[in-house]
């Protein structure tokens, strides 16, 4: 974990940019296969990248809702509009 953060710290803004890119459209892809808990991972991590990439809270905003989580997605949802 301790390596990961080092990674992540040294990590120029353009390849965090295209990770969460990458990050996001695996979200998509696992949403679609119907893998909501690892889409749901991949939209947070890549959040973590970039933390205003509106289409991630977007993703991250489905899977919430497609687990139940009403309220949680409403948040996500209300912040790609604030994006």
């Amino acid at each position: 974990m301790e390596g990961e953060r080092l990674d992540f710290e040294t990590m120029s803004e353009d390849k965090k940019k295209l990770h969460c890119v990458v990050l996001s459209n695996r979200a998509m892809a696992n949403l679609k296969s119907q893998n909501t808990a690892k889409a749901l991972e991949d939209a947070t991590e890549s959040l973590r990248y970039n933390p205003k990439y509106a289409k991630s809270y977007y993703r991250r905003a489905e899977c919430l809702k497609k687990l139940g989580k009403y309220r949680e997605s409403l948040k996500d949802f209300k912040k790609v509009t604030q994006l």
